[in-house]
């Protein structure tokens, strides 16, 4: 089953926010780990 960007963005923003504390709402698509 194909996922969308949108749920693919979700997934890792959840894992970036149990990792690093980072809010899930500040990762997008236009932004890289040294923003």
């Amino acid at each position: 089953m194909a996922h969308t960007t949108e749920e693919v963005l979700a997934g890792l923003a959840e894992l970036i926010n149990d990792e690093t504390g980072i809010s899930a709402d500040q990762v997008s698509l236009e932004k890289s780990f040294t923003d």
